[in-house]
Order: C-alpha cells, then sequence, then structure tokens
C-alpha cells in the first residue's frame, strides 16, 4: 500500500508541473523526484516540468534539474532546425499548387506555446488534400526523402491515415503526410474541405505558412489523444496540447461542438478528451461548456472520463483500449456501430493484413 500511496505521489507532483497554474508540489524524496522526471521523459513534458520547477519552491536533486534543463535544451535545439526545413518544404508545397498546412507539434511548438523548447518535437506533420498525395509523393521523392515501399495506394488512401517519409542521409527528420487524422481501425468521417477551408496564414524564417485554425488543431489533437489511448502510448503531452490551445488561442467553441456533433464517432471522444483536459491540467474552456462537458456521474461517459483521469500516465493494455474505444463508438453509434467495429477487428481488410501479425503480438504482450 506504501509503494501504490508513492507511486500515486510522484504522479500527482508531475501533473502539477504540467498544470496550467501549477499548485503546491508534494514532499518527496531524492529516489522519487528522479522517478518524476523520468516519467516526465516517457511522457515528453520534460520542458514543461522543467520551466515549472524555475517557478517552484521545491527541494530537488540537482540531477534532475539538469536532466529537466537538457530536455529543454535540447527540445530547442531541434526546433530551430526543424523550422528551417519545414519553411524549405512550404516554399516547395507551394511552388507546386498545393497547400498542406502543419499541425501537431511543428505548429504547436511556434505558434501555440510561443516556446518552442516547451513542446519537443521530432518528425514535421503536413494535412494534405486527398487527391494532392501523388502529387506530394513526388516532390518529396524529387528533393530526396525516401518511403518504405511503394507510393501511397489507393488501399492506403481509403484504411491509412498517412505514410511517412524520411531522409536516407539523416540529415532532416522524417515528414509525415496525412491525408486523415485517423485510419483504421479508429476512422471517423471529418469533413476536411471545411478543415482547409479554415485554415490560418503563419510565417516560419520569413516563408508563409499554414496552419490548422484553432478549433481544428484541437480536434485534431483529442483525436491524436484517442490514438495514443489504442497504441498504449504517452498521452499526457496531447492533454496539455488540449489546454495550451484553449489558454493562447481564440477558439471557435461553437464550431469544435458542431465538429463534434456532426461527425459520426467523434462526439465522446472529443468530449472525454477535453473534459480531462479541464479536469486534469485546468484547460480554460468557458464555464457553460466546461458543464456540458461533465457527463453525469455513474454513466458510462462518466466512467470513461473518471478512468481516463485515473490511468492518464499508467500504460493501458490493449484489452482495456478496445473496451474503452468499444464504449465510445457504442455511445456514439449503438449498438449496431459496435458490433460493426468489432467484426471489423476481428476480419481486418486485405489491405492491412500484412499488420495482423503485428497487432496481436501488441495485444498478447500487452
Amino acid at each position: 500500500m506504501a509503494t501504490t500511496s508513492r507511486r500515486h505521489a510522484v504522479e500527482a507532483a508531475l501533473l502539477q508541473l504540467v498544470h496550467l497554474s501549477p499548485g503546491p508540489l508534494p514532499q518527496l524524496t531524492s529516489a522519487e523526484w528522479a522517478a518524476v522526471q523520468q516519467l516526465a521523459t516517457r511522457e515528453r513534458v520534460g520542458p514543461l516540468a522543467f520551466r515549472a520547477l524555475e517557478r517552484a519552491d521545491a527541494e530537488v536533486p540537482d540531477s534532475v534539474r539538469s536532466a529537466l534543463r537538457s530536455s529543454y535544451e535540447q527540445a530547442a535545439a531541434a526546433a530551430e532546425t526543424i523550422y528551417w526545413q519545414a519553411a524549405d518544404l512550404q516554399r516547395l508545397l507551394r511552388g507546386a499548387g498545393i497547400r498542406a498546412p502543419l499541425f501537431k507539434g511543428a505548429a504547436l511548438a511556434r505558434f501555440t506555446y510561443g516556446d518552442e523548447g516547451l513542446r519537443p518535437f521530432s518528425d514535421i506533420d503536413l494535412l494534405t488534400r486527398r487527391e494532392d498525395v501523388a502529387a506530394v509523393h513526388r516532390l518529396l521523392r524529387r528533393t530526396g526523402y525516401a518511403i518504405v515501399g511503394d507510393a501511397p495506394t489507393e488501399a492506403d488512401l481509403t484504411w491509412r491515415h498517412g505514410r511517412a517519409y524520411y531522409d536516407p542521409q539523416a540529415t532532416r527528420v522524417p515528414v509525415d503526410v496525412h491525408w486523415r487524422y485517423l485510419g483504421y481501425p479508429l476512422q471517423v468521417a471529418l469533413d476536411y474541405k471545411r478543415i482547409f477551408e479554415r485554415v490560418i496564414e503563419a510565417s516560419v524564417n520569413g516563408e508563409p505558412v499554414t496552419i490548422l485554425s484553432p478549433g481544428d488543431h484541437l480536434v485534431a489533437t483529442g483525436v491524436a489523444f484517442l490514438r495514443e489511448l489504442w497504441y498504449g502510448k504517452p498521452r499526457l503531452r496531447y492533454l496539455r496540447d488540449l489546454a495550451e490551445i484553449a489558454r493562447r488561442h481564440s477558439v471557435d467553441w461553437s464550431q469544435v461542438l458542431l465538429t463534434a456533433e456532426e461527425t459520426p464517432l467523434l462526439r465522446t471522444p472529443i468530449r472525454i478528451a477535453l473534459a480531462a483536459a479541464v479536469q486534469v491540467l485546468g484547460a480554460p474552456v468557458p464555464a457553460a461548456l466546461a458543464a456540458a462537458l461533465r457527463p453525469p456521474r455513474g454513466s458510462a461517459s462518466g466512467i470513461l472520463l473518471a478512468r481516463t483521469n485515473r490511468t492518464l500516465l499508467r500504460r493501458e493494455h490493449p484489452a482495456a483500449a478496445i473496451l474503452q474505444v468499444g464504449t465510445m463508438r457504442w455511445l456514439d453509434g449503438g449498438p449496431a456501430e459496435l458490433i460493426d467495429w468489432l467484426r471489423s477487428l476481428l476480419f481486418i481488410p486485405a489491405p492491412l493484413a500484412g499488420g495482423r501479425r503485428r497487432w496481436l503480438r501488441h495485444l498478447w504482450e500487452g
């Protein structure tokens, strides 16, 4: 019991450090502070923890402060280089008549956090119109990027969310070309035409670029939170992204809610992610919206939210992810949608059959 209590203290300390308005930190031993640092590194929020500790009155080992400071400095140095690459890419794309807005890390670090060292990222994510995928592929290949396998196929466009390109010389970071936010088995039918109509203009190192609107970026981040739950990956940084977008931008909340309501199977995931950002990290959403997001105690969505908050810093077993995503599908689509989704897990589309063994291993090993 004591071990469990101390683990909770370590988790509570990290959540306080990443909160938009950090409160008092628990009293921790040197070993526990080392555990906080390791947890922050795993969740990729070390720079945020470093910045919060600068303002906190806490006895923290020098080794922990040094490691967290290093994570901030490394993220800032990497961002400086990556943004030159992003500017080059956007110039090439614009010259070819292609609009491919930045989103996720490359858009958030500079245009939301305002301090590039606070939001580590290691690739460039582009959202591309489906009809532009082939042209983007040709452009990236001409400029020296490689891709595992062949060009994106019709099956890729139907089932996957994107493909990754890399530099064989390892002098540039990978470029992830997305044509949707989520692929099989988490697909949702978003209206990407409207998303492209709402992109906003910005500048990277003097080069004009486009990024997602704050509301659309918020939805995309909520979707990323769901994806990381499914694959058992760290989720805390995405929750902080949601909170940071809400704090830094004038979000069209009516548009966010309309998007969630109009998109089959997205209402509950967005509601859960936003409510968790409010309750765990203090995301400043309007009071009326915060009340609307709060599910009734004891309801299926209320249980899901409580579990999300409780297990945020724990790696979920794949079976638990299936249960949680299945519950969301049932809440948004009813029993018929849940049955169809479960059937899709058993009868994998032929173009994705190659990944069946990897997923089964993921499920078996937890």
